[in-house]
């Protein structure tokens, strides 16, 4: 997303992720990255022609070029685009059992009938679980 028009102002109330409904607390790690108007006009190139579905109205499949070139041979194509970037990271904990809304479905894994929802679950893989710990786990 361009922050072009904020003119350095804060980005506020910008939806960044879906979370499907369960009653259980989530944790999501958000990253925000600053980067170059090259890089941004790269990846949204990038973007752009993956995401094209063959309509008539599509951008037609080009080569893109980076910044990325062959020190031995200067004619042959390099693809990709080295960039540096600065990285702010927050983590935050979200609980939808405090929910107002509640839509008709919940989606997330069944729970035994003589379960204790609020139990500590085991750490195994699964869709909405993993084994590895987030840094900001307090819990």
């Amino acid at each position: 997303m361009s922050d072009a028009l904020i003119n350095g102002k804060n980005l506020t109330r910008h939806p960044i992720v879906n979370i499907p409904y369960c009653p259980k607390d989530y944790y999501i790690e958000i990253q925000q990255r600053s980067i170059s108007q090259a890089a941004f006009d790269y990846w949204r190139t990038v973007d752009q022609l993956s995401a094209s579905n063959g309509s008539l109205f599509d951008n037609a499949p080009a080569a893109i070029r980076g910044n990325l070139k062959c020190v031995t041979d200067p004619e042959e194509p390099v693809y990709g685009f080295f960039e540096v970037s600065d990285v702010h990271e927050n983590g935050f904990f979200i609980n939808r059992t405090q929910s107002t809304t509640k839509p008709a479905v919940a989606s997330c894994e069944p729970i035994p009938q003589n379960a204790n929802p609020f139990a500590c679950e085991p750490c195994r893989e699964s869709l909405f679980r993993t084994k590895i710990k987030p840094k900001y786990w307090t819990k």
